[in-house]
């Protein structure tokens, strides 16, 4: 059978090459950082919660306020300029399960940054954790992330790549092509980064519910950076190359038998 070739104008090639080279540059390639590598979405990402630090916590609570209030308008009134827009529909008229959730983390919230109510609600065993250390920074690593990740996503690297993968990735782990972007983005980059590009290819419907899960839970569980930490943080910084190769490869088996 005869295989048709295409022609691709210089054009479309860069508008491939460009993006695509710097998406494996921001996300996929390590660089020296603190003894450790991090990339340079993980640095931006670094930099923008220390330099944000003072308001981030107030910023998180009043976005998850202003989320419980318009999803309560719009529930309740069904404005036009929302029921017209597909996305902000999407976005503020949901289920009543969602509606309940986002007005108990906005009463929640401003329990806990205001110390409001028991202890237990607010203590950073409970409340205070989530409100004032997670919010916060997945406040920034979104905020970023939902820049960049389009870089990897909408300009064929996906494709590219997923074509060349499949011979590997179906057979090992019962996984389509392009999730090979994932597994490179949360081991060399961040957890974060495979989870924000697995949950956007899941709701665009490229994924279904299980290779969502299987990717979510086998492979954007861990990174350099991270394994980093725990090995200074158990003091054995000068063991980390060890560690790291063991961690690997105990994922890397776990994540051919778990699926």
């Amino acid at each position: 059978m005869q295989v048709r070739k295409q022609a691709f104008s210089s054009i479309e090639i860069m508008r491939f090459l460009i993006p695509s080279a710097l998406g494996v540059l921001f996300f996929l390639v390590p660089f020296p950082q603190d003894g450790t590598f991090n990339t340079v979405l993980g640095i931006i990402i670094d930099w923008g919660k220390e330099t944000l630090k003072p308001i981030l916590v107030v910023t998180a609570m009043t976005l998850v306020v202003a989320s419980a209030l318009i999803t309560i308008y719009a529930s309740l009134l069904k404005p036009s300029f929302i029921m017209k827009s597909q996305f902000f529909k999407d976005l503020f008229v949901v289920s009543p399960l969602w509606s309940i959730s986002r007005i108990l983390g906005a009463i929640f919230s401003v329990m806990v940054y205001y110390k409001i109510g028991p202890e237990a609600i607010w203590s950073m065993d409970t409340g205070g954790t989530p409100v004032l250390v997670l919010a916060p920074s997945l406040l920034v690593i979104f905020s970023v992330l939902a820049a960049a990740v389009s870089l990897l996503t909408d300009f064929g690297l996906m494709e590219y790549v997923g074509t060349l993968a499949r011979p590997l990735m179906h057979p090992l782990f019962t996984l389509p092509g392009r999730s090979a972007i994932d597994t490179l983005a949360s081991w060399l980059g961040s957890s974060s980064v495979g989870v924000v590009i697995t949950t956007r290819l899941h709701d665009e419907g490229y994924y279904s519910d299980r290779e969502a899960a299987i990717i979510s839970s086998s492979f954007s569980i861990l990174s350099v950076a991270y394994i980093y930490v725990m090995a200074d943080f158990v003091g054995l910084p000068n063991m980390y190359f060890q560690i790291l190769i063991t961690i690997y490869a105990v994922s890397f088996i776990l994540a051919i038998l778990a699926p």
